[in-house]
């Protein structure tokens, strides 16, 4: 019978020690989604001020050209390359912004 007692408390506290492991391991995993979370939403952040530059940019030579200080080619030119770069960053914004909008399931494998 002592046997049989032995045994019970050594699996009990086996399996409290998995337990507090097991624990322990989703504390972590919190922690790292929340710094992930907090670096994301700055990096949202920076992105939409990035977007609000280049639309003032933007602007800043359409108002040049009605004045007659620059060409329509150089608005044009300067326009392509900060406007595709300003709609780049809005959807990336957009990605980072609704990422973590929910529930997020993590698979097996998939990193933080």
């Amino acid at each position: 019978m002592a046997r049989c007692g032995t045994a019970a408390k050594g699996r009990n506290a086996e399996a409290i020690a998995e337990y507090r492991l097991a624990v322990l391991h989703a504390v972590d995993d919190v922690e790292n989604a929340f710094m992930v979370l907090s670096q994301s939403q700055l990096r949202a952040s920076e992105l939409e001020a990035l977007a609000g530059c280049l639309q003032r940019a933007r602007d800043l030579s359409e108002n040049a050209y009605e004045s007659g200080a620059i060409t329509l080619t150089d608005v044009l030119d300067a326009d392509h390359s900060p406007l595709h770069r300003c709609s780049l960053c809005r959807k990336a914004s957009d990605a980072f912004s609704g990422q973590h909008s929910g529930w997020y399931t993590r698979r097996s494998g998939d990193a933080l």
